[in-house]
């Protein structure tokens, strides 16, 4: 920094008097007072100049880079940028980093932080009727999001997408509250909950309502506009024949579900005025519940089951049918061999008539084996009776009482002589003779079916089981002999759950009494695979089996 001089006012007057020259008459005082003059000019110029006076123009820009006279602003780097407030300066070439982000390297880009979740639409109650399902969505923003729903605040295993549905709701499913959390490696979220409404299923549900059954040699099922099919050796008139494609089955209208007894023959169709229908080739021990004994009725005339009304549900055995009515009463007939009517054998042989099933209240769903019956109470336990369990065949146990060591479960299962449960969690455990016929094990107590979560329903064959998933695929294990696992092989027993080939958006399964299996997909198809020595998978072959699943041609329980 320099220092600037200005001189006082009167030095800018004459030269002073010891300046001047005395003597203007001799030359060389002349000379030197020249040269005074000369020099006092020069000292005066320079500091005029010094000093601004006399001077209209304004000085000299700073160069670049240098701080202008009366600013208080910092230099700022030549080629570089300004840096926002709150930031730090780049080096030229780079770019400016928002306040709160870090220098970036010259050359570099600035990397964003991840967005952290926002819920942007909360998931929606929802209103069904029994036996339907429902389903929830969520929508959100944020990076690399992940989902997990909840129902009543336990995690669902495996509903892991921005949207969830449902398995097959029952009456205990009311008023059950679903969630989802949503999250990143930035922080989650939780949403609002939504609440499910049940509605008690009008007596005999409906039409819309479809279902699926299969025997040792038969199918069944109904369509959304209550009509019934079926194919195999079904009886259609007064003839059983066998149909390797599905036909109308004569005389039914408003019908919301069927069954059809594992034995094959007997055949059931629920009304929708809660009345129940049976027809067959025979009446074995009054299994068509019409109060008489072998005296069959056949379509178009069928029979309707006596001392029977809001009836919600009906599943036939081996030789024995039961039903459930929205009272959550229990009632059976037909042949009481290992007490599958619920009552004693030296009573009760038989019966033509529907019998009340003591010792049981607020059931929500049944399923019948071979000889024995499994029912799915409101609060998740489960009530067993007759021979349901190989390995168990004591009085005590044929008769009517809690399944012990069953809490908490959702849906239900049963075979020749096993039966399976699902819990609330998405696992399955098995009990019973799982095909030991093929070196399969008996399960003494319940045992988990080994790596399998996130199962939505279950459906079993005699010595087979299905897991229908979350996500819309299923799974298959046990006996193998004609291709029921689905997975292109015959092994002889599988103890692992494999997925069953090809099939995806699958909303129902069920099994056969002879290892036959079907898959109703969303858009209301229907998949077969396993035994077909009665043309059981329905795509108009006689080929003892079908080891994948093969799309049955012209049947749609959806649309005609």
């Amino acid at each position: 920094m320099s220092t600037q001089f200005c001189l006082p006012a009167q030095l800018l007057g004459p030269l002073p008097s010891h300046l001047r020259d005395p003597h203007p008459d001799h030359s060389h005082r002349q000379r030197r007072s020249r040269m005074w003059r000369v020099l006092a000019a020069v000292v005066l110029g320079t500091l005029l100049t010094a000093c601004g006076g006399g001077n209209d123009n304004p000085a000299p820009a700073p160069a670049s880079g240098q701080v202008a006279s009366g600013t208080d602003s910092p230099a700022t780097p030549s080629g570089g940028d300004t840096t926002p407030a709150g930031g730090t300066t780049t080096p030229a070439g780079g770019s400016t980093t928002p306040a709160g982000g870090t220098t970036t390297p010259t050359g570099g880009t600035t990397t964003p932080a991840v967005a952290a979740p926002a819920i942007t639409q909360q998931p929606a109650s929802a209103s069904v009727t029994a036996g339907q399902t429902a389903s929830f969505g969520v929508a959100a923003t944020g990076d690399s999001l992940q989902y997990q729903w909840r129902k009543n605040d336990a995690d669902i295993s495996g509903a892991n997408a921005a949207a969830y549905t449902t398995a097959q709701t029952a009456a205990g499913d009311n008023g059950s509250r679903f969630t989802v959390v949503v999250s990143n490696s930035a922080g989650s979220v939780a949403s609002d909950a939504a609440t499910l409404t049940v509605n008690a299923v009008a007596v005999g549900g409906g039409p819309g309502k479809m279902s699926m059954s299969l025997s040792y040699d038969s199918a069944l099922v109904s369509r959304a506009d209550g009509t019934v099919w079926g194919w195999g050796f079904v009886q259609t008139t007064t003839d059983t024949t066998d149909h390797l494609s599905p036909v109308a089955m004569p005389g039914l209208a408003g019908i919301t579900q069927v069954a059809v007894t594992m034995g094959g023959g007997e055949n059931f169709a629920l009304k929708s005025d809660g009345t129940l229908l049976s027809w067959g080739s025979h009446d074995e021990n009054g299994i068509q519940g019409n109060g008489a004994r072998l005296t069959p009725h056949s379509l178009p005339n069928a029979t309707t089951v006596v001392g029977l009304d809001h009836v919600v549900q009906v599943s036939a055995g081996g030789s024995f049918a039961i039903a459930l009515k929205d009272t959550g009463e229990v009632y059976a007939w037909g042949n009481n061999d290992f007490g599958t009517l619920g009552q004693p054998q030296t009573v009760f042989p038989w019966s033509g008539t529907p019998l009340k099933v003591p010792g049981i209240a607020g059931a929500k769903k049944l399923v019948a084996g071979y000889y024995g019956s499994l029912a799915l109470l409101n609060d998740g336990t489960v009530m067993q009776w007759g021979y349901v369990a190989s390995g168990l065949q004591t009085a005590d146990v044929l008769a009517v009482h809690a399944t012990p060591g069953l809490t908490d479960i959702v849906d239900i299962a049963a075979g020749n002589a096993f039966w399976a449960a699902l819990r609330s969690d998405g696992t399955v455990v098995v009990m019973g003779d799982f095909g030991s016929a093929q070196s399969g094990p008996i399960y003494t107590v319940p045992t988990p079916a080994a790596g399998l979560t996130g199962v939505k329903a279950i459906a079993a064959t005699n010595q087979s089981m299905m897991a229908l998933m979350n996500d819309g695929t299923v799974m298959a294990w046990g006996y193998n002999v004609e291709g029921e696992v689905g997975n292109g092989s015959t092994a002889g027993f599988v103890a692992t759950p494999q997925q069953v080939t090809g099939l995806t958006g699958v909303i129902q399964i069920a099994g056969g009494g002879r290892g036959t299996c079907l898959a109703l997909r969303s858009d209301g198809t229907v998949a077969a695979w396993g035994s077909n020595t009665w043309g059981m998978v329905g795509v108009g072959t006689f080929l003892p089996e079908y080891r994948t699943p093969q799309t049955i041609p012209g049947l749609n329980l959806l649309t005609p």
